[in-house]
């Protein structure tokens, strides 16, 4: 696999500040709105090697994703893992452009931070060939 994107995010908004309702439609609560500020701040730091980002956008590669999210012992209980990775994941097309339909793995990891480390959202893109996928897929084939 060929690492194209390494970040570190801040923990997001709870999933119950995401969309606000109201009687004209729905808009997006303001903690979120900076939350996917941050992301994309995040991913234009680390989107250093662009020719790489590029042909992989452009040959429409399969994405391996992998996130270590720490959490505060306190949170641990009532917080998702799947939607702390909404908006990150979003981010990253908004701002890159890696459309999150060519993700063919994803890998979440949530644990307990050990003291002295900030909570966070630690996230690696990495490209996959489609021989890793095959072989994913169909262990033991050669090629």
């Amino acid at each position: 696999m060929k690492p194209l994107l390494h970040a570190t995010l801040p923990i997001p908004p709870s999933v119950n500040s995401r969309t606000k309702i109201t009687r004209h439609g729905g808009y997006e609560d303001p903690k979120v709105t900076m939350y996917k500020w941050q992301c994309k701040e995040c991913w234009r730091e680390a989107w250093r090697d662009k020719e790489a980002i590029t042909q992989a956008i452009m040959a429409q590669s399969w994405l391996y994703v992998s996130l270590h999210i720490w959490l505060p012992a306190s949170k641990m209980e009532i917080r998702d893992v799947d939607n702390m990775l909404q908006v990150p994941i979003n981010a990253l097309k908004e701002e890159i452009g890696i459309d999150d339909a060519r993700i063919a793995d994803l890998y979440p990891r949530k644990r307990v931070a050990p003291l002295g480390v900030h909570p966070a959202l630690l996230i690696s893109v990495m490209e996959m060939s489609v021989e890793e996928l095959e072989q994913d897929i169909f262990p033991g084939k050669t090629a």
